[in-house]
């Protein structure tokens, strides 16, 4: 189980530090402050200690979700003990219940923001409720409502920035790696795509094959039929081969006519099957000039793909519509036509 964001490892400390300084600094305040009830601020101390402690110590990554929002709602806590050795007299404790709300609005889902504007209010209608006197109790319900609207609106309103946020970047991440015509991952999706499927290769030594696929006569249809024309065969392409590769395919376009295909995990047969059935999906109506390689003993991105596309230039020299193979070691295929 994953740790809310907020809590992983590698950004816990930029994450946490404004809020523990916050959460601190009035704490030590409070402790060279008069009429204060020592026994509660020295409680509540002891327990915001113990939670910034939790937060670092704790192993998070193997506890169920939930439980990361156990150290910002308990922090509550720390602040009703606050306003407690204070009598309640002041709103400087008080205001920090909006630490916990801000947390979630930032880090944590709808649910856990909730909870915790319900726990904020909390902390100041229930000494609302054990107040002897009428005027008390009218006091520290003022306080409650007065809260209870600050945090509400500062938490959704926080909470509904940071989703259109995410949401923005979310969409311009899919247009940056994707192409707008087909849909599929475009070239600078593709190049990361090839360093992590090396990557993979490298590490369980499994093969790895990389196909050029060229769609022939695209310039013609573009002639005759005009741009639309061709754009529509581009996407047709792009949906037929989608659908004719394997499951653990993964397939791009690279720009014009040229896709690109990796095929991880496959032997020599299974790679030149899967292309094979790529080539026959679009038949005669698209046909299309195919290079597939087989990714060399610690060879580089940027030479597997340079293989990659001399390939693919044999099978349109040789007249297109068929596959060059150039998976077998030292690529004979490819000094027959080049020469």
């Amino acid at each position: 189980m994953q740790p809310a964001p907020g809590l992983r490892r590698e950004i816990l400390l930029s994450r946490t530090a404004p809020f523990i300084v916050v959460a601190a600094l009035p704490m030590l305040i409070l402790c060279f402050k008069g009429g204060v009830d020592e026994r509660e601020l020295l409680i509540a101390l002891g327990l915001l200690v113990s939670l910034i402690a939790a937060v670092f110590l704790v192993p998070w990554r193997s506890l169920p979700r939930w439980s990361t929002a156990i150290v910002p709602l308990s922090y509550l806590l720390v602040v009703a003990l606050m306003r407690a050795s204070e009598s309640g007299a002041t709103m400087t404790s008080g205001a920090l219940v909006v630490i916990p709300v801000l947390w979630f609005a930032l880090y944590g889902g709808r649910r856990e923001l909730i909870f915790s504007i319900v726990g904020a209010i909390a902390v100041f209608v229930i000494p609302a409720l054990l107040a002897g006197a009428a005027s008390d109790v009218l006091s520290e319900l003022n306080k409650a409502v007065t809260f209870g609207l600050v945090v509400t609106l500062v938490g959704f309103a926080a909470h509904r920035l940071v989703g259109e946020n995410s949401t923005l970047i979310a969409k311009l991440d899919l247009d940056a790696n994707r192409d707008h015509l087909t849909g599929l991952p475009n070239r600078h999706a593709w190049t990361a795509m090839v360093d992590e499927a090396i990557s993979r290769s490298t590490g369980t030594g499994a093969p790895l094959f990389v196909a050029m696929i060229d769609l022939d006569g695209l310039k013609a249809i573009n002639d005759e039929g005009g741009h639309a024309a061709g754009d529509r065969a581009l996407r047709t392409a792009a949906r037929t081969w989608s659908e004719a590769m394997p499951e653990s395919g993964s397939l791009a376009r690279l720009g014009g006519d040229e896709f690109a295909l990796l095929l991880p995990g496959l032997n020599r047969r299974g790679a030149m099957a899967a292309v094979e059935v790529i080539r026959r999906a679009t038949g005669d109506t698209l046909p299309c000039s195919i290079g597939l390689i087989r990714r060399r003993l610690s060879e580089s991105s940027s030479a597997l793909l340079k293989r990659a596309d001399l390939a693919l230039y044999v099978a349109k020299a040789r007249g297109g519509n068929q596959i060059s193979d150039d998976t077998r070691s030292g690529g004979p295929g490819l000094r027959g036509v080049l020469i």
